[in-house]
């Protein structure tokens, strides 16, 4: 197939380019040029969504004994599902959903709240 072979317009749907550069960075063209499938995607999702849960539990040990790696460790988290969850917010049109619109609205909201409270001075200079 070439590189850039278009598909015929059918029905209601546009026609697209297959394998060309049409816009910006696309996280599925990626994965398919590296060719990862389903299985290892989910696999992978599974496993960050493990070491995140993991880090999220040591750092919370932390923060209940006041150390500052917990605290520094918490913030870390904090701005990886701060990232994580700041695409969600901006899906439109067909593909928004009320309910993962919310979820991911508290998730930030959380995390800001979290980064602003370890941030604060009186929060940082605890003894420890």
């Amino acid at each position: 197939m070439p590189m850039a072979e278009v598909f015929p317009a059918t029905g209601t749907f546009l026609a697209r380019a297959v394998g060309g550069n049409r816009g910006g960075f696309n996280l599925f063209g990626v994965v398919r040029t590296l060719g990862l499938g389903a299985q290892t995607i989910w696999v992978l999702t599974l496993g960050f969504a493990a070491l995140e849960l993991a880090l999220l539990l040591l750092s919370a040990y932390g923060v209940w004994k006041l150390k500052h790696w917990g605290l520094n460790l918490a913030m870390l988290v904090v701005v990886f599902v701060l990232i994580g969850a700041m695409p969600g917010l901006f899906a439109g049109g067909r593909l928004f959903n009320l309910w993962r619109f919310a979820a991911n609205l508290l998730n930030v909201s959380a995390a800001v709240v979290i980064l602003a409270l370890g941030i604060l001075p009186s929060v940082r200079d605890t003894d420890s």
